[in-house]
């Protein structure tokens, strides 16, 4: 069983002028996750599409930091539980942390964390835009309800038992092609995320889930 308590402490979607907000129904969480913008909206993309992300929560942990000899409370946009270990994101735009001062901000919130021995990264852009990730992890979603069953994965199994690797143009032709994507978005199937997702696209098995 997955150990992860967490639950957001405030709630995100505040409506603002200027701001981006709103909740994404989450098929892995089994509830609608609060963003307040388009960069965290899509870096809920990529945990939800992550079959390595076995679970994440919005604004889940609150800490306290020292500057200029005051208390300050940060919350952290994400956590994310994967392959077991808690990660923490800070989902900002880059041109944010060109401000010394919020530099400085985001440097001694990323001491805490250090200090309590957790993971903490700034998500920016540059990590969350990657192209082909993002528009293949869009693209994966769009399969998430696509119901799976024992079958498909013996089918799956047995065609790859003797190839390393087959597209998923061959393999549709055993199963239905939105069962074939549905099983890379569940991680039985990996592909190579740094070549657009097609149907030219090479699978293969995930030795890790597809037990």
């Amino acid at each position: 069983m997955i150990n992860f308590n967490y639950t957001p402490v405030r709630n995100p979607v505040r409506k603002k002028k200027g701001t981006y907000c709103g909740y994404f129904p989450s098929t892995k969480m089994n509830r609608m996750i609060g963003y307040e913008s388009t960069l965290e909206l899509d870096a809920i993309r990529l945990f939800e599409a992550d079959p390595a992300v076995q679970a994440y929560c919005e604004q889940p942990k609150q800490v306290t930091y020292t500057r200029d000899q005051r208390s300050h409370i940060n919350t952290v946009d994400f956590v994310a539980l994967r392959n077991g270990v808690e990660e923490f994101f800070e989902v900002k735009p880059y041109e944010r942390l060109e401000n010394k001062e919020t530099e400085a901000v985001y440097a001694a919130v990323a001491e805490v964390y250090r200090e309590q021995g957790h993971y903490y990264k700034i998500f920016t852009e540059f990590d969350i835009k990657q192209q082909p990730r993002l528009s293949n992890a869009k693209e994966l979603l769009r399969y998430v309800r696509v119901p799976l069953t024992d079958d498909h994965k013996v089918i799956t199994r047995n065609y790859l038992a003797q190839r390393r690797e087959t597209t998923i143009q061959e393999l549709s032709s055993y199963l239905p092609t939105p069962v074939v994507y549905a099983l890379i978005w569940a991680g039985f199937l990996i592909i190579d995320h740094s070549k657009k997702l097609t149907s030219a696209s090479f699978v293969s098995l995930n030795s890790v889930v597809e037990g």
